[in-house]
């Protein structure tokens, strides 16, 4: 039975409100993009009229201050949208505070971006060079307590808005988003893709996570329940619950089935990160197929030494599928880092011959901490090629 109309079927008002407001999500995005623009011009209102210079460079240096902080804690990959809540996945470490252009004064606004330029030299690629992203993120600061952040790409079509959500963030252990977000499912998907240490991300994640299977960037519209808690530093256990639309961002024609996620990490020793994800809605089709995806991971961080595995399995009404990855990355000194990673897809467990393997390394180089040059190569075996055939890429990254 489908959970939308169970809980409506039990007189559920909320829910049915919930429903109606997500199955709109183009005007939910634009509204939150409208209110952020708001907030920036009354932020540099405020900023141009109460502030001086004295003033100003005080609200740099605890804008500095608080970025520092956070990039203390355990695999925090935020990029420039609210950084109070951390999520562990296999993050480089080496940018580990976001630059982000701080604009106003008592209610300030924080801006960052970068583009990704792409070389592809794989067997069934149609456009080698290709610019893979240009993003645009922007924190609007509304109090002590509440932000919105939007996030756009000109790249991403039809729809340009990635992230567009309000944040209430009551307590460490209690933050409150509502409306366009990454879905909280596997370290990899949810790590920040200027983050990332290989330049894509693995095929079992692209192929089983949930909206990055369908093409919609790990988005969906809903609300989110996120925190952490626990331990001396107060992330001993973090964890995220959401519910969506279940059909990602760009699906507008109605057939929206309430879906739910649950992310739960344990950081039980400095560096150490166990956990899991569980997902459950139903496909956007007009005859819908009951989708199902679990997952395991962990992973250890030792000085410059990081290393991260996942294991996926779920299912697409009655196709099974499964896979994981191993990655190991080095960091050499201040611009260079190293890694190695091994793949397994079975993209149908009913099936002979579905298996994809794929053996990779790579080397990424900071020029600055805002310039970034990485190349990957590797082998790949899969139904469709057969033999092992070559892998290569080569990508630059240039941030605000």
């Amino acid at each position: 039975m489908d959970l939308g109309h169970s809980l409506s079927g039990q007189g559920s008002g909320i829910s049915s409100g919930l429903q109606r407001c997500f199955s709109r999500p183009t005007e939910l995005k634009f509204t939150l993009i409208i209110a952020s623009l708001l907030a920036c011009f009354a932020g540099g209102v405020v900023g141009a009229a109460g502030l001086d210079d004295s003033e100003t460079k005080s609200a740099d240096s605890a804008s500095e201050t608080q970025a520092a902080s956070e990039s203390s804690k355990p695999f925090n990959q935020e990029g420039a949208g609210p950084p109070s809540v951390p999520s562990s996945g296999p993050a480089t470490d080496v940018r580990s505070v976001p630059h982000r252009i701080l604009i106003g004064g008592k209610f300030p606004l924080f801006v960052s971006g970068y583009v990704q330029g792409r070389f592809t030299d794989e067997v069934g690629t149609k456009f080698p060079f290709r610019v893979k992203r240009a993003r645009l993120m922007v924190d609007a600061v509304l109090s002590e307590w509440a932000d919105i952040f939007v996030q756009l790409d000109p790249t991403v079509r039809p729809d340009i808005v990635l992230d567009a959500y309000l944040q209430l963030r009551i307590r460490p252990a209690a933050n409150f988003r509502f409306g366009a977000f990454k879905v909280p499912f596997s370290g990899e998907s949810v790590t920040a893709d200027e983050k990332t240490i290989p330049i894509e991300r693995s095929i079992v994640v692209n192929s089983l996570s949930p909206d990055r299977d369908n093409g919609n960037q790990a988005r969906d519209v809903g609300a989110e329940l996120l925190g952490h808690a626990g331990g001396d530093s107060g992330n001993l256990i973090e964890y995220s619950l959401a519910a969506v639309n279940g059909s990602g961002l760009d699906n507008v024609s109605g057939h929206h089935r309430l879906a739910g996620a649950t992310r739960v990490i344990v950081h039980p020793i400095a560096g150490l990160s166990v956990g899991g994800d569980y997902f459950q809605g139903k496909t956007a089709d007009a005859s819908p197929l009951r989708k199902r995806v679990e997952e395991w991971e962990g992973g250890y961080k030792l000085r410059r030494l990081t290393s991260w595995a996942e294991y996926l399995w779920g299912n697409q009404g009655s196709v099974h599928r499964s896979g994981g990855y191993a990655l190991l990355a080095y960091q050499l000194d201040h611009h260079w880092e190293t890694f190695v990673r091994l793949e397994r897809y079975d993209a149908n467990h009913a099936k002979p011959g579905q298996i994809t393997r794929i053996y990779e390394a790579g080397a990424n180089y900071y020029v600055t901490n805002r310039i970034r040059v990485q190349a990957n190569a590797g082998t790949r075996k899969d139904p469709i090629q057969g033999d092992l055939s070559p892998v290569f890429l080569v990508q630059l990254q240039i941030g605000l």
